[in-house]
């Protein structure tokens, strides 16, 4: 059991791609996005089903924009603090929101701006949806990196069928998908993890990613196999990230508990 739980640990703790560092407690935002909590747990899930009939033209054009900003590392603070304080004066405007949560995201992902805030997911349950793909994308973009819960999973597809090449959107897909659900699932889980290792095959994460995929099902069904390519991918993460890298001490103990495990 002391084993199983372990691995499950590791599970939890190893799949998400670079995560903000949340404000310490929520309240410092309530007073500004004030919806009633059972108001909130009502709409939890109402956005998986979205359509995208709204003008996208606005959220298109400042994600263009945030990205090339990114690129070429230009992205600041101070531009991210700009965007909260108009989204908090505007907390019911949905293109202040996105340009925060874009411009955060972003950031976070080039590790630019440590430290900025960042938008919880249930922030856009507070905000009107434009009903728009790119503002339903970053907002599954937020969520996952938050929880990568199966509920989302069908909004993850629809985002991904939009666009293939979208690598944040596929790295979220697998994590919300259970491949001990189905034999179908668990082939779509290891078709978009082992893409994500052929066409980016210098990135640590998707390493990761397909450690977690097999891990999962090594704790559901005790099976060596599974236990070795687990170690496999894990060991691949080890050799391509950073020294420093956040789940470097996570990896190496969950290839010790693998390695050390008593198999039937």
């Amino acid at each position: 059991m002391r084993i199983k739980t372990t691995i499950v640990i590791g599970v939890l703790c190893m799949a998400p791609l670079c995560q903000a560092q949340q404000p310490s407690s929520a309240e410092q935002y309530s007073h500004i996005w004030n919806s009633p909590t059972a108001m909130l747990l009502s709409q939890k899930w109402n956005w998986i089903d979205d359509r995208w009939v709204g003008d996208d033209t606005l959220y298109r054009t400042f994600r263009d924009k945030t990205d090339q900003q990114a690129a070429r590392r230009k992205i600041t603070a101070a531009a991210i603090e700009q965007y909260f304080h108009a989204s908090a004066s505007h907390p019911q405007n949905s293109q202040s929101l996105f340009r925060w949560a874009y411009a955060a995201y972003a950031s976070k992902q080039e590790h630019l701006a440590p430290h900025v805030p960042y938008p919880y997911a249930w922030i856009f349950n507070c905000v009107p949806s434009p009903h728009t793909y790119n503002y339903d994308r970053i907002r599954f973009l937020i969520s996952a990196g938050e929880q990568a819960d199966p509920h989302m999973k069908d909004m993850a597809r629809r985002l991904f069928k939009r666009d293939p090449k979208d690598y944040d959107v596929e790295y979220q897909l697998v994590g919300c998908l259970e491949p001990t659900r189905s034999h179908q699932e668990r082939k779509e889980a290891f078709t978009y993890a082992e893409d994500l290792t052929h066409r980016y095959p210098t990135r640590a994460n998707v390493y990761s990613l397909l450690g977690g995929v097999y891990l999962k099902l090594f704790v559901a069904y005790s099976d060596k196999e599974d236990a070795e390519k687990a170690t496999n991918a894990y060991n691949r993460y080890l050799q391509l990230a950073p020294p420093n890298a956040v789940w470097r001490e996570t990896a190496e103990r969950t290839i010790q508990v693998l390695q050390n495990y008593h198999y039937k």
